[in-house]
């Protein structure tokens, strides 16, 4: 019988609350959600303020939260404090092998290069290739003093006769380093 909301079904001696519903299937009078007996959902749209799920399904494909963010990573949407971030877009970590190759420096003009007491010093620069980065820059750096971007600034002293050293350094995206060193020797006009 039936007493406080409490149902005991007499065939199988269960006992059940009439504030809850057994059933093995839900469907929406519309027909336009169901649940069924294994608990799969089907809507036409689902709107959440959380959704916590163990995996993510399209179609028959399927991906773990793991799975989710290494794609993310790779696609470069996602930063990890690691190098892999800094592999160009196309490549994944597991598959390339890490850039360890510097960039190479061509000096352009003379080396070492002459330029007689007095006369005005323009540096010819130099140009960077490098086998993943494309246009990167430079730095020249005088006699040891501060590094120069694209040499810009670079002054060199002709009022007496020495010897100028320029020191330039090219760095690409993973952190590889190349130096190249042009000699300027400052002489007497014959």
């Amino acid at each position: 019988g039936e007493s406080g909301g409490w149902i005991v079904d007499q065939a199988t001696g269960r006992v059940k609350s009439s504030y809850a519903l057994e059933v093995p299937a839900i469907f929406a009078s519309s027909g336009l959600w169901s649940i069924d007996e294994t608990g799969k959902l089907i809507a036409q749209e689902v709107e959440t303020q959380k959704l916590t799920t163990q995996q993510f399904c399209v179609g028959a494909t399927c991906i773990t939260e793991t799975e989710f963010q290494a794609l993310l990573q790779n696609a470069g949407l996602l930063s990890t404090p690691n190098l892999e971030a800094e592999l160009p877009s196309g490549s994944s970590a597991s598959t390339s092998p890490a850039d360890v190759t510097p960039p190479e420096i061509t000096i352009l003009g003379n080396n070492p290069a002459t330029i007689d007491v007095g006369a005005s010093y323009a540096d010819m620069g130099v140009t960077v290739t490098d086998n993943v980065d494309s246009n990167l820059g430079y730095t020249a750096s005088l006699n040891g003093g501060p590094a120069l971007s694209q040499g810009a600034g670079l002054l060199l002293d002709t009022s007496a006769t020495t010897t100028h050293t320029i020191l330039y350094t090219a760095t690409d995206s993973a952190g590889n380093s190349a130096n190249a060193t042009r000699t300027v020797e400052v002489i007497t006009a014959p």
